[in-house]
């Protein structure tokens, strides 16, 4: 992981590129660094979004994580850009309750797919509220969104689809495995 080898690390969406020199002598505040819709909050975002039946798993698995607030004290950030500083190793932990999140959403075949769900959860699993900093503005001003570039996706021969599907089912089913190590805290 980067942040064990780095102060801060600063994630860009796949499909964005920096397009220029950003001053290396910001000092970013510990935590995450990442714009928030000030209206949006995870359980407003969950209901507007998803099935109700997605809902119920994430308050279900904000229990199992010792999240003591209710999902719509639980802001919502954007998850195409944002800044991670440590903190007294709340960052490892927020990235493996992250991951353990996503695991656990994956096992019981939610419909939430978009990482901001899931971060937000974390987030609030290590304590942190999501913050925002006038750097970041300047951050995101050399951030330009590429997206996909036409030909890219949608044009796949069987071949590739039948890859893609396998692939997929394999990560699946190690995840499954996986688990089952922990049985109670996914399964219980």
């Amino acid at each position: 992981m980067a942040i064990a080898n780095f102060q801060t690390v600063i994630f860009v969406d796949a499909d964005s590129r920096m397009t220029d020199y950003l001053n290396e002598n910001i000092n970013w505040t510990p935590g995450m660094v990442v714009y928030c819709d000030q209206d949006r909050n995870l359980a407003k975002s969950l209901k507007d979004y998803y099935p109700a039946r997605d809902y119920e798993f994430f308050q279900k698995l904000s229990e199992k994580m010792g999240v003591k607030r209710n999902l719509d004290t639980v802001r919502f950030p954007m998850q195409s850009l944002y800044v991670i500083s440590r903190e007294n190793g709340k960052e490892q932990q927020f990235i493996e309750n992250w991951n353990l999140i996503s695991k656990y959403l994956a096992v019981h075949r939610c419909a939430t797919t978009s990482d901001g769900y899931t971060m937000a959860l974390a987030l609030a699993s290590v304590g942190w509220e999501p913050k925002m900093m006038d750097e970041f503005h300047s951050l995101n001003r050399v951030i330009k969104h590429i997206g996909n570039r036409e030909g890219q996706v949608g044009r796949f021969n069987i071949l590739e689809k039948i890859e893609f599907r396998l692939s997929y089912y394999y990560r699946l089913l190690i995840i499954y495995l996986k688990a089952l190590k922990s049985f109670g805290f996914f399964f219980g």
